[in-house]
């Protein structure tokens, strides 16, 4: 037992929580990372996600006036020039999102799922190499 009065599963358990939780913060910084379209890096935070799903309501509903200009990580503007530029486009960013999800939920599965901290953290530590 230790001092506090918590045991050594205790520290395990409050430790595990506290990687899956950071989990969380490293799928997120992944995903703001960006991804590539058309030879540029695409930042994929949350607000960009929510302004490619709105461009491609306003493209499907035939509101959106083309071209629509986007600006890179890299601080360039690529050109949506029509329907097929913008789907495609949001396409790439949302299966670039949830690929960084699924890879997530996998990992905290895994890591709630081990057996012994030290199998815990080594899942954790492969994720942060990915």
């Amino acid at each position: 037992m230790f001092e506090t009065g918590k045991t050594q599963d205790d520290f395990d358990a409050e430790t595990k929580l506290s990687l899956l939780k950071e989990v969380t913060v490293i799928r997120d910084k992944k995903i703001n990372e960006g991804f590539p379209f058309k030879g540029k890096v695409i930042q994929a935070d949350p607000i960009s996600q929510s302004t490619a799903r709105q461009y491609f309501v306003e493209n499907m509903a035939g509101f959106c006036d083309f071209p629509v200009a986007w600006r890179t990580k890299d601080n360039e503007y690529i050109q949506l020039t029509n329907a097929t530029d913008l789907q495609e486009f949001a396409f790439a960013m949302k299966i670039y999102v949830n690929e960084h999800y699924q890879a997530s939920w996998v990992v905290k599965d895994n890591m709630k799922n081990a057996s012994t901290m030290e199998e815990a953290q080594g899942i954790f530590d492969a994720y942060l190499k990915e």
